[in-house]
């Protein structure tokens, strides 16, 4: 059971890190977008900038999942 709480604080650092990576991708898009970007950038720079964003937080979020559901697999067959 020690290992697990690791990996449950584990999991949970990594959507924190999701939820961060995402609201950063959200942020940096209205900055971007408002800002008008840097000359040599134009604003359509922004639509990458949410889209990477959101790339980051899907794969953060899904290896968070993927973990919590080994941890669910390992937990029942160890019940028997």
């Amino acid at each position: 059971m020690g290992q697990n709480k690791v990996l449950l604080i584990v999991v949970k650092i990594m959507e924190i890190l999701a939820w961060l990576v995402g609201g950063l991708g959200v942020l940096s898009f209205f900055i971007i977008l408002i800002g008008g970007g840097q000359p040599g950038s134009p604003r359509g720079m922004s639509i990458v900038a949410l889209l990477v964003g959101a790339l980051y937080f899907a794969i953060l979020y899904t290896f968070s999942g993927i973990v919590k559901l080994l941890m669910n697999i390992e937990e029942n067959t160890r019940k028997e």
